[in-house]
């Protein structure tokens, strides 16, 4: 049995493969299950035509899904419920084997780390600086925030820096930290080997472009933010809505 990530490119080329080799079990994990399953309305591009096509006949070549929420489970039985199709739940988490990095000393601040891109299309962070006004400046004063993500030209259109600096008036004491270029994986993991509580401001749907919803949180898509707070042992503050 061979196990595969979920295709995100050369479609036509995994197609053809597997059309090569039938006799070959196939297993794929799944963790876009609209994209795969539900793609909704038809887009006008010919490479999205194209790209349906292959996905088709790749699903039908494939000998199993595996799910890796029980949520994505119990959804693609409701998919599949007139003609059942063989899958397997492995959870999405699975330990990192690396050397674990130094942890700095403990103070007094609070370190909260926001995980992701920062894209205001997929992500609340009004709420977000909703609850900064309302805290007291002496809360404010001890807290450090971390929006681990690369904070590009979405990010400077949508206006975060200006926010930052709104909030920074109020409280002099409060820190921000913002990226914007890419993170490297070992700089990522320190950074959230270093924090204390990782907040998911996700809203319900998500999307790649604005009015447009591919994926719901919680039932079509899985979010990782849920592994990472068991990897790196951290509370987790997350929306009720959300399931993990």
């Amino acid at each position: 049995l061979f196990r595969s990530d979920e295709i995100y490119g050369h479609f036509l080329l995994y197609a053809l493969t597997l059309k090569k080799h039938p006799r070959r079990q196939v297993a794929m994990l799944i963790h876009n299950v609209h994209d795969w399953i539900r793609p909704g309305a038809a887009p006008w591009t010919m490479r999205e035509q194209g790209i349906r096509l292959c996905r088709r006949r790749i699903l039908h070549c494939l000998d199993g899904l595996i799910p890796i929420a029980p949520f994505l489970a119990q959804y693609l039985c409701r998919l599949f419920s007139a003609s059942p199709r063989p899958s397997w739940c492995v959870p999405f988490y699975i330990p990192n084997l690396r050397e674990p990095r130094p942890i700095t000393a403990r103070s007094d601040r609070l370190r909260l780390t926001i995980p992701g891109g920062v894209d205001p299309i997929r992500r609340d962070y009004d709420f977000f600086f909703t609850a900064l006004a309302q805290m007291s400046s002496a809360a404010l004063a001890r807290l450090d925030v971390n929006f681990l993500g690369i904070a590009g030209d979405k990010a400077e259109r949508w206006g975060l820096y200006e926010k930052i600096k709104v909030a920074l008036k109020r409280a002099p004491g409060l820190r921000f930290t913002t990226h914007r270029t890419f993170i490297p994986a070992p700089d990522f993991a320190a950074a959230l080997e270093n924090s204390d509580l990782l907040l998911c401001n996700l809203t319900p749907f998500f999307r790649r472009a604005p009015n447009t919803a591919t994926e719901i949180y919680g039932v079509s898509k899985e979010s990782g933010i849920g592994p990472l707070a068991i990897e790196f042992a951290l509370p987790l503050c997350a929306p009720s809505w959300l399931a993990l």
